[in-house]
């Protein structure tokens, strides 16, 4: 998900998952925290280096948010990187769908700022 849409749906796919898992509102909070700095670092860069070398940059930036959202997650459940935590949880894949959707349409408004 980080490669295709970036910090944004990485972020709301660990919040909800982090709900899901029984996060406290800290560990939630520190999930914002690291999914805002790797947004406003994938703006800055877009600023920077242009909109077309930005890019993997970037998605390297939410590949590393990413793993660190992960890292927070990691003492409340077994393994957080499941896309359905069982029976009694629903799957993620409509979620993530949706965040990456949303996620490009941002990256789009970003480069449609950028190169404006």
């Amino acid at each position: 998900m980080a490669l295709f849409g970036g910090c944004l749906p990485v972020t709301v796919i660990a919040l909800v998952n982090a709900t899901r898992l029984g996060v406290s509102v800290r560990g939630k909070g520190v999930i914002v925290c690291l999914g805002l700095a790797g947004v406003i670092l994938g703006v800055v860069m877009a600023v920077n280096l242009g909109v077309e070398a930005y890019r993997w940059p970037s998605r390297l930036v939410a590949v590393v948010v990413n793993i660190a959202q992960i890292g927070v997650q990691r003492p409340y459940g077994p393994d957080p990187l499941l896309l359905s935590r069982g029976g009694d949880r629903a799957p993620m894949w409509v979620p993530g769908a949706v965040a990456v959707i949303g996620g490009l349409l941002l990256d789009g408004v970003v480069e449609l700022w950028i190169g404006a």
